[in-house]
């Protein structure tokens, strides 16, 4: 597979079996089963698959990452542009691999809410690949915070408060507070408000939907307070913030 023009969107491969060989302009990088490989924009790309390999089994997706998605990936790079992960954890890579799956199933199915639910599987496979990337805050966190926080990403327009985090954590509600401020250096409820106000900008940037209706998406009842908080944490109103991509 040559791929010889820059592409503007990101890509990530996992190798399910057999194995390659990746050709760029920092040299030759070797891909086995397990190993998932993140592409940035504009990487030159070739692969071959050694004459003595019965074949090369993969599963490739493109995409072009919401605002918060940026900071999980951030991997380990083997070549300029190239980032590399090795799925050694067999649940682990089970679980991206059908997730990886689901993505392309999705996009391609032409259901009423097809891209939505494609994203939410590359959102998890991006979860699922933080906690495991050595470079990750979220891979050094304890267990309990990845997973309140990976609950407050995922459903980001539900009623959400550091009880429900607990519960979710299996902890206490002082706990849960604690752990928070120490390893994010947020408090719960700023961590959720920023999640919000993220996926709010993404929406209108990305979309024509109702400042109103994305309030509601992203967990306002009251598109007025969502205004609001959304100047304080942007310094931009909702309107004047899309806007700026109009």
């Amino acid at each position: 597979m040559f791929r010889a023009q820059e592409v503007n969107d990101w890509q990530i491969i996992l190798t399910l079996s057999g194995s390659a060989c990746l050709k760029c302009s920092a040299g030759d990088i070797s891909l086995s089963s397990g190993d998932v490989v993140l592409l940035q924009p504009g990487v030159l790309q070739h692969y071959s698959v050694p004459p003595s390999v019965e074949g090369w089994k993969s599963v490739l997706v493109h995409f072009h990452p919401r605002q918060v998605w940026l900071e999980w990936l951030r991997w380990p790079e083997t070549a300029r542009g190239i980032a590399l992960l090795q799925l050694s954890d067999k649940a682990a890579r089970a679980r991206i691999t059908q997730r990886l799956i689901d993505v392309d199933q999705h996009a391609q199915s032409g259901a009423r809410h097809g891209n939505e639910l494609a994203t939410n599987a590359l959102e998890e496979v991006l979860l699922l690949c933080d906690n495991i990337n050595p470079m990750s805050l979220m891979s050094h966190m304890d267990a309990r915070v990845q997973k309140a926080a990976e609950y407050i990403i995922n459903n980001i327009s539900d009623v959400l408060d550091v009880r429900v985090l607990a519960d979710v954590s299996d902890c206490s509600v002082s706990r849960i507070a604690h752990l928070f401020r120490e390893q994010v250096g947020k408090s719960v409820q700023q961590f959720i408000e920023l999640q919000r106000i993220n996926r709010a900008r993404e929406l209108l940037a990305s979309t024509s939907r109702t400042v109103q209706d994305i309030a509601m998406e992203v967990g306002y009842d009251n598109p007025l307070y969502f205004s609001s908080r959304f100047r304080k944490v942007s310094q931009f109103s909702p309107t004047e913030y899309r806007k700026l991509f109009s």
